[in-house]
This record gives structure tokens, C-alpha cells and sequence, in this order.
């Protein structure tokens, strides 16, 4: 009897776990409104990953050109690879290669140009490039 017990509460488990009603998602301003936009959740979770101090330049380079310029203009922009030679990347390959993302958040490329122009997204773009900042200054003060 025992074991049968066991077995009806294993498939109430399952069942459980089985399919559930579907939550409508919010979509539009309100949404980001609410949950924030992808990008400023990914950049807000990210860890700087440069060796260098041309590597931090250059993602603050990309941070800023994500910040400032429009959609068209940034899929065409190429970055330096990670020895310095000029046009190996795009805007993409540069975030992925210098942000370590917290908490396994994707980095969604055509997300995260549509979010770029969202204000919580700006802000995020403004605080990294502020700690990317602070790390050139810690980075390039002389050793005493």
C-alpha cells in the first residue's frame, strides 16, 4: 500500500507540473514600463571582462555608440578584435566579449537595439560606461 501512495503522489507531481493556463505577457510601454527593458536588465547584471585598458576603451567606445546613434548606423559600426586590429567586430561580438551577463540573461541582438533608446536602458548604458570610467582612471593611475 505504501508504495502505491508513492506512486499517486509521484503522478500528482507530474500532473502539477504538466501544462498550465497561459499568463498573458504585456507588451508595449506598459510592459517595459513594469518589467524594464531587456537591455537595461542585461547591462544592469554585467560584469566588465577587459584585460586592457584599449579593451575597456572599446567597449565603452560601443556603449556609447549603442547610447547615441541610430539603429541603421549601428549594425554597419566595426570595433576592434581583442589584439587591437580595427574591424573585427561588431557592436554584438564586442558587448558579449567584454560583459559577463548575471543570472544567464541572453543578449538578444535585435532586443537589444530596439531597447537601446528606452530611458531605463540609457541609464544603464550611462552607469556602465561610468564604472567602465572609473576602471581606465583605477587602470591608468601610476603604481606607488
Amino acid at each position: 500500500m505504501r508504495r502505491g501512495a508513492l506512486l499517486l503522489a509521484a503522478a500528482l507531481a507530474v500532473a502539477a507540473c504538466g501544462e498550465r493556463a497561459a499568463v498573458p505577457e504585456m507588451a508595449g510601454p506598459a510592459a517595459s514600463a513594469v518589467q524594464g527593458s531587456a537591455l537595461a536588465t542585461w547591462l544592469r547584471g554585467a560584469e566588465v571582462q577587459a584585460e586592457t585598458d584599449a579593451q575597456r576603451r572599446e567597449l565603452r567606445r560601443a556603449l556609447a555608440d549603442l547610447a547615441t546613434k541610430p539603429v541603421g548606423e549601428l549594425r554597419a559600426l566595426r570595433y576592434a578584435g581583442p589584439g587591437g586590429e580595427p574591424g573585427q567586430r561588431d557592436l554584438v561580438q564586442v558587448l558579449r566579449a567584454h560583459l559577463l551577463p548575471g543570472a544567464g540573461v541572453p543578449l538578444d541582438a535585435e532586443r537589444l537595439l530596439s531597447d537601446a533608446a528606452q530611458p531605463d536602458a540609457r541609464a544603464a548604458l550611462h552607469d556602465k560606461m561610468a564604472e567602465i570610467d572609473r576602471g581606465l582612471t583605477a587602470a591608468s593611475a601610476p603604481v606607488r
